[in-house]
């Protein structure tokens, strides 16, 4: 299972950071997500919690994979 994290400190409100939350530290970071080049508004899992999506202030729009960070879609 994973969690995203958009980041708190003003100056990386533009990364998404993905945790393993089965990690016993609870910080075991999967990987790093810098695509976004404003901060970033909303991110939402899908159900079956395959994807994600993640929208930025520019309007930029992206869908990826979960598993792998892979970006599935992108628009603007």
């Amino acid at each position: 299972m994973s969690m995203a994290d958009p980041q708190s400190d003003s100056a990386d409100r533009h990364v998404i950071k993905m945790y393993d939350v089965n990690a016993t530290d609870g910080k075991n970071c999967l990987y790093t997500i810098t695509e976004h080049q404003e901060e970033i508004r909303a991110l939402e899992f899908s159900p079956e919690g395959d994807m994600f999506m993640s929208c930025s202030e520019d309007g930029v729009l992206n869908v990826w994979h979960t598993e792998v960070s892979c970006r599935i879609r992108g628009t603007q």
